[in-house]
């Protein structure tokens, strides 16, 4: 899909009610809302579906068959009534979704082909107005779990490459490379941070944001621009070569022509049948600094083995005087898993938001952590937590910047959040696709609502041009000389 090109469906975030059920006994109708220390398994996110290469209306089969009458109406008919019976606000939030169902429902003088039929389903999810509603096809999925397990697409014979190591980011009306991993192909290339992208691929890129030269980008459109060209890189086609041409500095263009490996260094990991698998990216390092050192902990996604990478990493820089948790990019994941990650920084239990449905409220708690799952003994970090995000942390990015910030535990540095933070689920649909849909809001601490909102950090920092093609990091340097002012 071109950037921009044709309507896309929002980015969800979806969890099984199954994790709701084993704990239902500590649910209760309205009033003081239930606590719960550590969910077995929480929110889990799905990055934007738009950009992924397994989700998306926009994501086709190479044929688009025709859909009878009686399926497009069973699967609009499915659809419509799991949002009424889920939706946490009786009233819809004021939408008239009676009315959108007799706008929108398929009639007897229409056909669709499936692809249609998405487009059609994924209109009437529109009409909620809000970031946690989308339709992942059916055949996307499942080739996106096959080549998690077996490594390879087994109908088309290719596989998942590991990550190139870019990161993009929007600046003004320019899509400019924000950031390189270390050792990864793409800094072997030569790409440098600050260098503006003219092409990657068939796209134009630098020729579509010109479109935009004359009026102001609004958040959304800003969100899909960057995580569309964001995906081409976390998610290569091994056999794909990827062209990307680059302007540095100086106005002179850079060609590059980057293959991903395949050796499967970077692992992909879902979660059973609730999260697609996406690539598991987890560093830690350690910052020399007068008197000592301070630690950076960055991850990709919020997933399982982030607990006890994390215990880990924290076991190596126990001894610095402050930590950076970086979580730039981090597209979310399993909201449990935020409870190990804050209990690492606190003396007491502290609440990092309540999840709220229909009828039910729901704290989700985080407990010192004295024990590592190793079963090690260990306290709670004293020192200074910075918190950095940008424009693509989600999720349960969001929910533990914004819980950690209210706790007054950290401080966020950075830029504001896309507010990507309801508490959904997925249920499959007749036809073989999926429907994920919200079933609950979410609350800090401090009864910030973060859905459509996302996190202010206390100290804002914008993308700067200027610093990357300097080779500096301003948010993090603002966060390192916060910790060493502490």
């Amino acid at each position: 899909m071109h950037i921009g090109s044709r309507p896309s469906p929002e980015p969800g975030l979806e969890c099984p009610m199954s994790c709701l059920e084993r704990h239902k006994s500590v649910l209760r109708r309205r009033g003081p809302p239930t606590h719960l220390r550590a969910p077995l398994c929480g929110l889990g996110l799905i990055a934007l579906l738009t950009a992924l290469p397994w989700g998306g209306v926009s994501a086709q089969a190479s044929d688009d068959p025709p859909v009878s009458l009686e399926l497009a109406q069973l699967v609009f008919d499915s659809v419509w009534s799991q949002v009424a019976n889920a939706h946490y606000d009786p009233d819809m939030g004021g939408v008239d979704w009676e009315g959108a169902r007799d706008d929108l429902r398929p009639r007897s003088d229409e056909s669709f082909t499936r692809s249609e039929l998405r487009l059609r389903v994924q209109t009437l999810l529109g009409r909620i107005g809000e970031s946690h509603y989308t339709v992942i096809p059916g055949e996307s999925w499942d080739r996106a779990a096959a080549v998690a397990s077996d490594g390879a697409d087994s109908e088309e014979g290719r596989t998942f490459g590991d990550p190139l190591g870019v990161q993009v980011r929007l600046y003004g009306h320019d899509i400019l490379i924000a950031g390189v991993t270390p050792a990864s192909v793409a800094q072997e290339a030569g790409v440098r941070p600050g260098w503006r992208v003219i092409r990657l691929g068939d796209r134009e890129v630098a020729a579509r944001m010109d479109e935009f030269a004359e009026e102001e980008i609004d958040a959304r459109t800003a969100l899909l621009l960057q995580s569309g060209l964001q995906d081409q890189f976390m998610n290569p086609r091994a056999d794909h070569p990827l062209e990307l041409v680059l302007e540095d500095g100086s106005g002179t263009l850079h060609t590059f022509e980057l293959t991903p490996s395949d050796a499967g260094n970077v692992p992909r990991q879902g979660f059973g049948t609730i999260l697609p698998p996406l690539p598991f990216e987890f560093s830690h390092r350690r910052l020399p600094v007068e008197g000592g050192c301070v630690g950076v902990i960055s991850w990709s996604v919020w997933l399982v083995p982030v607990s006890a990478r994390f215990q880990e990493a924290m076991g190596e820089l126990e001894d610095c005087r402050g930590i950076i948790v970086d979580l730039r990019g981090n597209l979310g994941g399993i909201v449990g898993t935020m409870s190990q990650v804050g209990g690492r920084f606190l003396t007491e239990v502290g609440v990092l938001g309540t999840l709220t449905t229909r009828d039910s409220d729901l704290r989700i708690q985080a407990e010192p952590v004295r024990v590592t799952m190793a079963g090690d003994a260990v306290t709670p970090f004293p020192g200074p937590l910075a918190i950095v995000v940008d424009g693509l942390s989600m999720s349960a990015s969001e929910l533990f910047a914004s819980g950690m910030q209210a706790l007054e535990r950290g401080k966020v540095f950075g830029s504001p959040t896309p507010g990507m933070a309801l508490p959904a689920r997925t249920v499959p649909l007749p036809g073989g696709d999926y429907l994920m849909f919200a079933f609950a809001d979410w609350t800090d601490s401090a009864g910030r609502r973060i859905e459509g909102v996302g996190v202010t950090p206390d100290v804002q920092v914008p993308v700067d041009r200027d610093a990357l093609l300097e080779g500096r990091d301003p948010p993090m340097e603002a966060a390192l000389t916060w910790i060493l002012g502490k």
